[in-house]
């Protein structure tokens, strides 16, 4: 077929967009990236446990106030969040002729701001503001989010999905594709990997008894208090440590962490601290030469090691670490702490299996209505029904092409858009032809019919599309995961629809009939 000059740039473009969508869809088996329910892997749900972080704030707000009335030497007998409240915090033994002085200092800090102060016969009583605690808690939950992210993005998982689940909901949805190993998976999304360091205070023990008996009377003194260690994964055996209650340095204080060996080639965790931390440790640890310095991750004690040498901005965590203990260990470290504990409330695997037969039936059935749509149209528009079979078969792959240059995945409901676009877009040819062969039952010219039919349909094409495009856009932003997977295949489907129906069969149409001064008696319709 010979293609005429005044078509001959429609026909450029065709080809340019055929060979633009076929670069990125191949190979179809790695460029495009399939979801949880086609591919198989780990869903998880679990629930922020809000109060952690409210509670962890008190604790912080606890040792401000300590260091507060111990700067300015104000007498007190206890300071202390009492049991069974996560918001309160109390303050007993304070002498009357200091309380002036220290309710002006009160209102130039947090605790005048963020606290309701109540005055009691002894000292004071805080209660941490309604609006505060629910901006911890919304925000404990949008960082446990963040955190999850970033945790998975260390662990490798190509294109999960993670969401909080409900407006203002503390649920939060983990969906990881491929991974065949749920359990590291949850342990790794759900620790919380706080690490601190803390300056010990006496001797281990294998026993809490036996660390309280270094002092008069077995009572711990006020500063101190006595963590667990983390069982050997060879012996279990667990002692306990007394340590510093104020804490040196936190895993924030880290600029980044990676597996590493240690002298005798054991696994091992190096870190590198922020410049503010590096010139905190060197001091402190210059200072305190032949003490040990307590490494604590998530409340338990992994290491002890003596301070030997003055610290500096790149250090080592040794422990009883298996390679796969310091990679985890380490993917946490960089990706941060939770700021509360995540409960676990389902957990589904999807084996590979169920996503390769979703894939193969879907396959045959699609091709199989797709074989009948084309002897359909074939049948019962002749050689039009070959235009609208070309530019169904162009639809698919624009389809695919734009979801693998984008980098979606596609999933069940992404592939449900697929089948409903596709009915869209013999819908559209459909108006076309019914047209055209409307216009040539009026006496007009295959030329002019086929020129009329286009101009006539081209509206009620266009409204129904951008219509669509409209909703799905809606649903694209504030739909969750499944819902978003249907609206983008919806929406490059549409888009694609237009280009096909109206631009490219109309671009046929007049290749078949030749140049304007040719003359066509017939149209095969």
């Amino acid at each position: 077929m010979t293609i005429h000059r005044e078509i001959r740039w429609r026909v450029v473009l065709i080809v340019l967009v055929i060979v633009v969508a076929a670069v990125f869809v191949t190979p179809p088996d790695e460029s495009i990236r399939l979801g949880l329910d086609l591919r198989g892997g780990t869903h998880l749900r679990f629930e922020v446990r809000a109060e952690d972080a409210v509670t962890a704030e008190v604790d912080q707000s606890l040792v401000r106030l300590r260091d507060l009335f111990r700067d300015n030497r104000w007498e007190y007998e206890t300071i202390e969040r009492p049991e069974g409240e996560i918001d309160v915090l109390t303050v007993e033994g304070v002498s009357p002729d200091e309380l002036e002085e220290i309710d002006k200092k009160l209102r130039k800090t947090q605790f005048s701001n963020d606290w309701q102060r109540t005055a009691t016969e002894t000292g004071y009583r805080f209660q941490l503001n309604s609006d505060v605690r629910v901006g911890i808690e919304n925000s404990s939950v949008e960082q446990a989010l963040i955190t999850i992210r970033n945790r998975v993005d260390e662990y490798g998982v190509t294109e999960p999905t993670i969401r909080r689940e409900g407006l203002g909901g503390r649920r939060i949805v983990v969906q990881l594709p491929g991974v065949d190993d749920p359990e590291r998976a949850k342990a790794l999304v759900k620790r919380t990997a706080y690490l601190e360091w803390k300056l010990m205070r006496g001797e281990e023990a294998e026993s809490r008894v036996a660390v309280q008996r270094q002092w008069d009377g077995a009572v711990v003194p006020e500063g101190i208090e006595i963590l667990e260690e983390q069982p050997s994964p060879k012996d279990g055996v667990v002692s306990y440590f007394p340590v510093d209650v104020s804490t040196i340095l936190t895993g924030r204080d880290l600029m980044n962490a990676r597996p590493a060996r240690d002298e005798l080639g054991l696994p091992s965790v190096s870190f590198t601290l922020n410049p503010d931390a590096a010139d905190r440790i060197r001091p402190f640890s210059q200072a305190n030469i032949g003490e040990r310095l307590a490494i604590i991750l998530d409340g338990k004690v992994i290491s002890a090691p003596v301070i030997r040498e003055r610290l500096s901005g790149s250090n080592v965590i040794e422990g009883n670490f298996s390679q796969e203990d310091a990679q985890d260990l380490a993917i946490q470290l960089r990706a941060g702490a939770l700021p509360a504990t995540l409960l676990d409330l389902e957990e589904r695997s999807v084996g590979p299996s169920l996503g390769a037969d979703s894939i193969r039936r879907g396959v045959r059935t699609g091709g199989a209505a797709l074989l009948a749509i084309f002897v359909l149209l074939i049948f019962y528009y002749r050689l039009a029904g070959a235009n609208a079979t070309i530019c169904l078969l162009l639809n698919l792959l624009i389809i695919f092409g734009a979801l693998a240059l984008v980098g979606a995945t596609l999933t069940l409901p992404g592939v449900a858009g697929i089948v409903l676009t596709i009915g869209m877009a013999v819908d559209a040819n459909i108006i076309i032809f019914e047209r055209i062969k409307e216009e040539r039952g009026t006496g007009k010219t295959p030329r002019a019919a086929v020129s009329a039919g286009f101009e006539r349909a081209f509206t009620a094409i266009l409204d129904s599309n951008l219509t669509t495009i409209l909703a799905c856009l809606f649903l694209f932003q504030f739909g969750t995961g499944p819902i978003k997977g249907f609206a983008v295949t919806m929406i490059i489907g549409l888009a694609a629809n237009l280009f096909t129906a109206i631009f490219v069969s109309r671009t046929l149409f007049e290749m078949r009939m030749g140049p304007r001064t040719r003359r066509v008696e017939t149209l095969s319709i």
